[in-house]
């Protein structure tokens, strides 16, 4: 097949600017997307409550940092690659732990509406749709789960307008979610600390002569934990990094337990009540107030 790409055109692609890299840019800083060299994967995708954008403009750009050191250190053949190998283990086995302690959550606060008739339609009116540059693994995999908490915001926003929900239990519903999340970016941030000093060791070793792009990779760590740390917006969900991993399986296996129980609950209430096609009670749709068990 001849090309037939003009000169004049094949320049004027070179010239126009790739929305991509703006994307990069706005997510990480111009400079890092000025110099980063490695493949970048972009997703698009919509995010509508406060919370999960917030995360993504601040937890996301952190660990998408952290995530693709890993990639780097990797490289280095001389770096312990079981480290790594428990590290990358580690992270997925909690990002799934997350991700299935929001889906039950969601599961449960869903069947509250079936079972009442309601269908949920509280929105979010600040939706943003978002070009994402995924430059790590896992960091995709952190987006789902900032899609499945805007979900749950939005369920437990409809419940909270519809009295299925009071305001203290809406609260505390969405601080779990965010309490789970942040739990996560702690923990990770905690095994970097072993990641750091297993680099330090591989300098010491090589005599202090490092390669550009471990040093690089490193430095732009470094100035994420500053903004990081710099910008923090949500001191009640706050795990320190030492508590993090002992926060994240206590939220995890209390919150599945207890969104498995009201499954239970509901399953036999229908059992041996089939007058009763609705969880109302459970609901807390037939008093003046929503009763405590609707989410434990």
């Amino acid at each position: 097949m001849t090309d037939t790409t003009t000169p004049t055109a094949a320049l004027q692609d070179q010239l126009v600017p790739d929305p991509r890299i703006a994307s990069l840019a706005e997510v990480f800083g111009s400079e890092f997307a000025r110099d980063f060299r490695d493949p970048v994967r972009f997703v698009t995708e919509t995010l509508r409550s406060p919370a999960p954008l917030s995360f993504y403009r601040r937890d996301f750009k952190l660990l998408s940092r952290y995530l693709f050191l890993e990639s780097v250190y990797r490289r280095r053949p001389d770096f312990n690659q079981e480290l790594l190998d428990n590290y990358a283990r580690m992270t997925g086995e909690k990002l799934a732990a997350v991700q299935l302690l929001l889906t039950k959550r969601i599961e449960q606060t869903a069947a509250l509406f079936r079972n009442n008739g309601i269908t949920p339609d509280a929105v979010y009116l600040q939706a943003q749709r978002l070009t994402i540059p995924i430059i790590a693994a896992h960091a995709y995999s952190f987006i789902s789960l900032l899609i499945k908490l805007d979900e749950y915001y939005q369920l437990t926003g409809s419940a909270s307008l519809y009295g299925i929900l009071d305001g203290s239990q809406r609260s505390k519903a969405e601080l779990e979610g965010r309490r789970a999340i942040r739990s996560f970016t702690a923990l990770v941030r905690n095994e970097h600390i072993k990641l750091r000093k297993e680099s330090l060791r591989m300098r010491a070793a090589r005599g202090d002569l490092v390669e550009d792009d471990v040093i690089h990779a490193e430095k732009i760590v470094q100035e994420g934990q500053a903004e990081y740390d710099a910008s923090e917006n949500d001191h009640g969900s706050h795990v320190s990094l030492d508590e993090a991993s002992a926060v994240l399986d206590s939220l995890v296996a209390t919150g599945v337990a207890a969104a498995n129980a009201a499954d239970r609950k509901r399953s036999v209430k229908f059992k041996t009540d089939s007058h009763a096609p609705t969880d109302a009670a459970d609901a807390g749709m037939t008093g003046s107030a929503p009763v405590a068990p609707v989410i434990a």
